[in-house]
């Protein structure tokens, strides 16, 4: 896209001539809001070109005007213009796009690098929206923050292996607490745990180790054995 501007002589009393980038476009105005090259301003500037142009966050564009009264834009350097494809396909120059795809009434929106990778994927049916990575890793990072995820049913983490690390500390708080899995070893220094009401356990078979001393205090205690039940021990002492 290339429009050029004539110079005319209502130019020569101008305070500024140059070339601005483009950070918002209000189509229905035909205005524009700009940052001016090699300055921290931002400016406002009405459309000056006899055709309405494609403009976009990015592009280039030639702004004329003072800085106590208005502003126009007089042609386009450059623009980043999006090309539709014949698929509907929406392209980048180096080859992203978006497209969309299904049926009618069940499409997905989905993003695709230029390696044709898929990036991010949004079902409108099902209002499910994805982010893909099919090569590489995938990290959140707040250095100097925090981080929450937040959801109003349910977060569920699935892979090969999950880890959770907390330099000080890890912190589950839930009304109620399921674990399942073939093994669990688990390994602490001191282990305390506070029940207030019933502790129950059920297993097929129970073994207890202790390399010292093992103590059992209660108010009142009750011990049953449907079959053998026996005590060894170098000294007992009853009473």
């Amino acid at each position: 896209m290339s429009i050029l501007a004539e110079k005319r002589d209502w130019m020569t009393g101008s305070s500024h001539l140059g070339p601005a980038r483009v950070l918002e476009v209000d189509d229905k105005a035909r205005r524009v809001r700009l940052h001016l090259a090699e300055s921290p301003t931002e400016i406002w500037a009405s459309l000056a070109i006899p055709s309405t142009p494609e403009l976009s966050w990015g592009d280039s564009v030639l702004v004329i005007g003072e800085h106590s009264a208005d502003w126009y834009v007089i042609g386009i350097l450059s623009a980043k213009k999006m090309l539709v494809s014949a698929d509907n396909r929406v392209a980048l120059e180096k080859g992203s796009y978006a497209q969309a795809s299904g049926e009618p009434g069940a499409e997905t929106l989905q993003l695709f690098s230029e390696k044709q990778e898929l990036l991010f994927e949004y079902d409108e049916e099902n209002r499910v929206a994805r982010v893909n990575v099919e090569s590489g890793d995938l990290e959140f990072m707040a250095q100097r923050g925090n981080m929450r995820f937040k959801a109003g049913r349910e977060i569920q983490f699935e892979g090969e292996t999950v880890a959770m690390i907390g330099k000080s500390r890890i912190r589950l708080t839930a009304d109620r607490l399921e674990t399942t899995a073939r093994s669990i070893v688990e390994k602490a220094k001191d282990v305390y745990r506070t029940v207030e009401q019933l502790s129950q356990l059920r297993t097929g078979r129970m073994r207890t180790l202790v390399a010292s001393t093992f103590h059992f205090k209660a108010k009142k205690a009750f011990v049953k054995a449907e079959q053998d039940y026996k005590i060894k021990a170098e000294q007992i002492h009853l009473g």
